[in-house]
């Protein structure tokens, strides 16, 4: 598409696009910068969220929705409510690519500073 064909309401949507991925790439990288701020008890909380102890996939299950609403939010779109089905996927991807990238931090495997470049690759490719 060449730019000399955009309309008022494409260029609208190409802005609002970029701001919700920017939107996206904050807010996680303040989270992790949060978490990184109290490493054990972080290293802790990832821990025990991959353990597999079926005693708690309630919380398993509020912290994944919790990861999903942080995404959501930050899209400005109300995530469950209207969201198209590769919408969901997309973003219950880049929640388990953030969960996966803590993992990689906490054992060792990745360095703090490769987490949020690594999210914001995949923000990119996934959401924009």
């Amino acid at each position: 598409m060449s730019i000399l064909f955009l309309t008022e309401n494409d260029v609208r949507q190409l802005l609002t696009m970029d701001m919700a991925l920017e939107a996206v790439e904050d807010v996680l990288r303040r989270a992790n910068r949060n978490l990184q701020r109290r490493p054990e008890v972080t290293t802790a909380m990832i821990r025990a969220l991959v353990s597999g102890n079926t005693e708690i996939a309630p919380v398993v299950a509020s912290v994944r929705e919790s990861m999903r609403r942080i995404i959501s939010d930050a899209l400005g779109t109300s995530y469950g409510n209207g969201h198209r089905s590769e919408e969901v996927v997309a973003i219950d991807l880049l929640s388990d690519i953030w969960l996966a990238t803590l993992v990689s931090w906490i054992s060792g495997t990745e360095e703090v500073d490769s987490i949020v470049p690594r999210l914001t690759l995949a923000t990119n490719l996934l959401l924009g």
